[in-house]
C-alpha cells in the first residue's frame, strides 16, 4: 500500500513521436491560434510557410484594453511520405513581459500530443493540441506586453544525426526540410498588446487537496468584475472535462475567496479546471490541477488473465506519478523474460505487453517500477 500525496500541475502532454520524409506536407510548418477580446479564432504560421491565407505571427498587435487572449489550436505539420524522419518530442513554448522592462521571465511549455498518420505511410505528419488557456490570467492592468513564442523539436534520423522537421521551411519535395543534423529551435518570434485598465478576471490561484473524504477545491481572485459565475470542471483523464458545480461570484473589486468541497473524488488522479463566465459572453479557464486522491494498492489488474502464448496482455497503469518505469515479466522461478522501459506521463492509462510466442504456460509475476515507486501484478499463460 502506498499513501497517496497531492500533485499539482500545468498539463503538458509529451511523447510527440511523428515520422516524416523527402515530400512537403501541404500547409507544413508549425501554427499557432489565438483569439483576443470577442474576435475571431485567427490562425498564425511561425516563420515562412507555404500555407497560403495565413497571417505571419511575428510583429502581430493585438491591440488596446484587451481582456481575454486565448491560446488555442497550436499544431506541427511534418513532411509527407513514408517517413524515415522520426520526431521525438515537440513542444511549444510561451511567456509575457511587460514590454518597457524588456524579456524578462520563464516560458511556460505545452507538448504537443495528439496525432495524425500519414494515410501512406506508418508515420506521424501532424501534431497538435488545443490548451485553450486565457494568456490575460495574472497580468498587470494598462499594461503593454510582448508575447514570445518558440517551437522544439527533437528530432532523430535512422541513418544517424538529428534532423529538424517543422521548421515552416518551403523546400518542397527532395529539398531542404531542415537547417542542420541538429535537433533544433525554431527562432524565437513575437507579438504585443496592451491590457484594458480592468481586468474582468485576475486569478491569484487554484489549488486542490484531499481532504477527509473529499477533494478540497480553493481559488482566490486579486479583482473580479463582470463575473457570472465560476464553474468547476472535472476530468478522469485530463482531456474530457464535465460541469461539477456552479458558485456564484462575490464581485469584490479588490479579490476575494472560494472553497469547494468535491464529495464524489475518484480514487487516483482526479483533474479540476475553473471557468470562469463573464458578462459578455466569453469564459476564461485556470491551469489544469491534478489531484491524486486516496489509499491506492500498488497491485496492478492485468487482463486478459488467464493469457495464452502471444497474446496482448493489457496492464492497468493508474495513479503513477510522470516518470521512467522499467516493466519486467518474471518467470515463477525469477528468469526474466520481458525486460523494457517505459516513458510515463503521469495519466492514468492502459500499456499494452505482447506476450512472446514462445511463452510456456505456467504463473508469471508482471512489475513495472522506478526508484519510488513498485507495481506488480500476476498472470497464467494456459
Amino acid at each position: 500500500m502506498k499513501q497517496i500525496f497531492t500533485l499539482l500541475t500545468t498539463i503538458t502532454l509529451v511523447g510527440l513521436q511523428a515520422i516524416a520524409g523527402h515530400g512537403y506536407f501541404d500547409n507544413g510548418g508549425s501554427f499557432v491560434t489565438l483569439r483576443a477580446n470577442n474576435g475571431a479564432d485567427t490562425r498564425y504560421k511561425i516563420g515562412p510557410s507555404t500555407a497560403p491565407g495565413v497571417n505571419f505571427f511575428s510583429g502581430t498587435n493585438f491591440g488596446g484594453s484587451v481582456t481575454f487572449l486565448n491560446l488555442g489550436l497550436i499544431e506541427q505539420n511534418t513532411y509527407e511520405n513514408g517517413g524515415d524522419d522520426v520526431v521525438n518530442h515537440g513542444t511549444f513554448f510561451y511567456r509575457m513581459y511587460p514590454t518597457a522592462g524588456g524579456p524578462s521571465g520563464l516560458y511556460s511549455s505545452v507538448s504537443i500530443s495528439n496525432a495524425i498518420y500519414n494515410n501512406g505511410g506508418t508515420g506521424i505528419e501532424y501534431r497538435s493540441i488545443t490548451p485553450n488557456t486565457d494568456l490575460i490570467v495574472g497580468l498587470m492592468p494598462a499594461t503593454a506586453y510582448t508575447l514570445e513564442i518558440y517551437f522544439r523539436n527533437d528530432v532523430t534520423y535512422p541513418s544517424g544525426g538529428g534532423f529538424i522537421v517543422a521548421l515552416n521551411n518551403p523546400g518542397g519535395a527532395g529539398g531542404n526540410q531542415g537547417s542542420a543534423y541538429n535537433p533544433g529551435i525554431i527562432p524565437v518570434v513575437t507579438a504585443t498588446f496592451t491590457t484594458a485598465s480592468i481586468l474582468p478576471l485576475n486569478l491569484n490561484s487554484f489549488v486542490g487537496a484531499p481532504k477527509d473524504d473529499a477533494v478540497e477545491l480553493r481559488w482566490s481572485t486579486l479583482a473580479e468584475t463582470s463575473i457570472t459565475k465560476f464553474i468547476i470542471e472535472k476530468s478522469i483523464n485530463g482531456v474530457a472535462f464535465a460541469p461539477l458545480a456552479d458558485v456564484a461570484p462575490k464581485n469584490i473589486a479588490n479579490g476575494a475567496s472560494y472553497t469547494y468541497l468535491d464529495g464524489a473524488a475518484n480514487y487516483g488522479n482526479n483533474y479540476y479546471r475553473l471557468v470562469s463566465k463573464h458578462n459578455n459572453g466569453t469564459n476564461t479557464y485556470s491551469r489544469v490541477i491534478r489531484v491524486l486522491y486516496g489509499k491506492i494498492d500498488n497491485t496492478l489488474t492485468l487482463f486478459p488473465n488467464p493469457a495464452k502464448q502471444g497474446d496482448i496482455i493489457n496492464v492497468n497503469f493508474v495513479a503513477a506519478a510522470r516518470g521512467t518505469y522499467v516493466l519486467t515479466i518474471l518467470s515463477d522461478n525469477g528468469q526474466r523474460i520481458v525486460n523494457q522501459t517505459l516513458e510515463h506521463n503521469g495519466m492514468d492509462r492502459i500499456i499494452k505487453v505482447t506476450l512472446p510466442s514462445t511463452l510456456k504456460k505456467g504463473p508469471y509475476r508482471l512489475h513495472i517500477a522506478n526508484h519510488y515507486e513498485f507495481f506488480k501484478g500476476t498472470f497464467i499463460v494456459q
